[in-house]
């Protein structure tokens, strides 16, 4: 009789879980929504290659001056 119950209670447990994971796919199709006008990409490249440089620069100029 237990073991019946158990099994009842995992089939009540797997169709509300399916029935959440049901409505979750819903709401992923209709709540996302890509921001595309807050990205602004050039800005940011240009200030990572900024970065970048500047690093190599410092890295470059330590060198020669632990070099010399």
């Amino acid at each position: 009789m237990e073991a019946n119950q158990g099994a009842g209670s995992r089939e009540q447990r797997e169709e509300a879980e399916g029935a959440e994971e049901a409505e979750g796919a819903e709401g992923a199709t209709t709540n996302y929504q890509l921001p595309t006008t807050n990205y602004q990409l050039p800005s940011l490249l240009t200030y990572d290659l900024q970065l970048i440089t500047y690093d190599l620069s410092y890295v470059v100029t330590k060198n020669v001056t632990r070099t010399h």
